[in-house]
């Protein structure tokens, strides 16, 4: 037993109560090539033509925070992951 632990039966609780919904659930865990192909799609179809990121496919969906309020942030977003994961973006040239 450690004695330096300062946990209550209460955060004990609510801590099996999450996990065991996350349980529950039945969601895959996901596969970081699934995932990297995926959010390498996502940013694509992100893509405008102007070389800039739209925050999201749907073009009703303005952003929220930084993507709302900034042209730079999803270009930002893309430049970021794209270099971090190796990948070309859709037009380099007018991204970055």
């Amino acid at each position: 037993m450690i004695e330096d632990a300062n946990i209550c039966r209460r955060d004990l609780l609510a801590g099996a109560a999450a996990a065991a919904a996350g349980l529950s659930m039945g969601a895959p865990i996901g596969e970081p090539d699934d995932l990297a192909a995926s959010t390498l799609a996502f940013i694509r179809r992100c893509a405008r033509e102007d070389g800039g990121y739209a925050p999201s496919p749907d073009p009703k969906y303005g952003g929220n925070s930084d993507t709302a309020l900034s042209d730079l942030a999803g270009v930002t977003y893309a430049a970021t992951l794209a270099k971090t994961m190796g990948w070309q973006l859709p037009d380099p040239a007018r991204s970055i």
